[in-house]
């Protein structure tokens, strides 16, 4: 398998994103104007070293996913052992509010601590 070169991986991808195709990139990512880059676990330092290199935080801004999840879980502990206790046949479920509820959700605005 061959290596793959981290820097070339993000210029790549910061090469269309300031492309001429910036609206169909915009319509692939739910209207959003992001880009989610996809690493081996035991390089995401060598990617985070890379991406703070090479672009600018005035154009650009880093979102740690996995810092997300740890900040929401630490901060909702007691209601996510809760959740999984009563939903342990829709695991799937626990971290999404069901539709039209008001509760904490990682994945919606009701998440203020992370």
């Amino acid at each position: 398998m061959p290596l793959i070169n981290p820097p070339h991986i993000i210029l790549e991808a910061r090469r269309l994103v300031e492309s001429d195709r910036r609206s169909e990139i915009r319509l692939n990512a739910n209207g959003g104007n992001s880009i989610l880059i996809i690493c081996d676990p035991m390089r995401e330092p060598e990617y985070i070293e890379h991406l703070q290199e090479l672009l600018t935080t005035d154009s650009f801004s880093t979102i740690d996913l996995n810092q997300c999840l740890i900040d929401f879980v630490t901060n909702h502990k007691a209601q996510l052992i809760e959740l999984y206790d009563l939903l342990q046949s829709a695991t799937h479920e626990i971290f999404k509010a069901p539709a039209g509820e008001d509760s904490n959700d990682l994945f919606g605005n009701n998440n203020k601590n992370t």
